[in-house]
C-alpha cells in the first residue's frame, strides 16, 4: 500500500469537527448583517452592490472592501468548505477572511470618524454583526486548518510504521548503501541502545 499517497490524499480535506457549527454560525449572521444597516438607511447588501443607497450614505472604500470580502470568505467559500471539506478552499477562505478582519477595523474606525467629523451617520447593527461573524469565522477555522484530521494521523503512523520513504527518500538511502554505510546504523533515531544506556545508567548507580 501506497501510505505517502493515502497521507496526501487525506490532507486534501479537513476535518471540521464542532467547528462546523461556528462556521454556520458565521454564516447565517453574516447574512443578516447585509440584511440590516450597515449605517442609517444604508444596509449592507447595499454596500454589496454599490447601488445609489450606498452613495448616498458616503460609504467609504474601506467599508466595501469588508463588506465584498467578508460575503466572499463567510457566505460563499465558507458554505462550499461546509459542503466539500476541501483543503484548498478552506486555505484561500482563510486568507480572504483575514483580508476581511484587517479591512474590518478600517470601516469600523472610518465610520466612527464621519460621525464624529462630518455629523454621518454611524455604526449600524449590520456592520456590527458583519464583524463579528468574520471574527467568529476565522476562530474557527485558525483551530481547523493548523489542526490535523484523525485520518492524517492515521495515515502518518501507517507510513512511520511501515518506514515508508519518498523518492528522494529511498535515493539518500541508495547512497548511503552505495558508500558501504548501513542507513540505520547511520541513524541515531534508528540505533537500539537501550542495554548500552542501561549500563551506563547501572555504572554510575555503583560509583554513587
Amino acid at each position: 500500500m501506497d501510505y505517502a499517497a493515502a497521507e496526501k490524499q487525506a490532507a486534501k480535506k479537513i476535518d471540521l469537527r464542532h467547528y462546523r457549527w461556528f462556521m454556520l454560525a458565521s454564516l447565517i449572521a453574516f447574512v443578516l448583517g447585509l440584511l440590516l444597516s450597515h449605517s442609517g438607511d444604508v444596509r449592507g447588501l447595499d454596500v454589496l452592490l454599490q447601488n445609489q443607497r450606498a452613495e448616498q450614505g458616503d460609504v467609504r472604500i474601506a467599508e466595501t472592501i469588508f463588506v465584498l470580502f467578508g460575503t466572499t470568505a463567510a457566505v460563499v467559500l465558507n458554505a462550499i468548505v461546509l459542503i466539500t471539506r476541501r483543503t484548498a478552499v478552506a486555505n484561500i477562505q482563510y486568507l480572504i477572511g483575514g483580508i476581511a478582519l484587517l479591512f474590518s477595523l478600517f470601516a469600523l474606525w472610518m465610520r466612527l470618524q464621519s460621525k464624529e467629523i462630518d455629523g454621518s451617520t454611524g455604526i449600524g447593527i449590520g456592520l456590527m454583526l458583519e464583524v463579528v461573524a468574520i471574527i467568529v469565522l476565522i476562530y474557527a477555522m485558525s483551530c481547523v486548518i493548523f489542526a490535523r484530521s484523525e485520518e492524517q494521523r492515521t495515515a502518518a503512523a501507517m507510513r512511520a510504521e511501515h518506514n515508508e520513504l519518498d523518492s528522494v527518500g529511498l535515493a539518500q538511502q541508495e547512497s548511503m548503501r552505495s558508500r558501504g554505510v548501513d542507513p540505520a546504523e547511520s541513524n541515531p533515531l534508528l540505533i537500539d541502545d537501550r542495554r548500552k544506556r542501561a549500563a551506563e545508567k547501572h555504572q554510575r548507580s555503583a560509583e554513587d
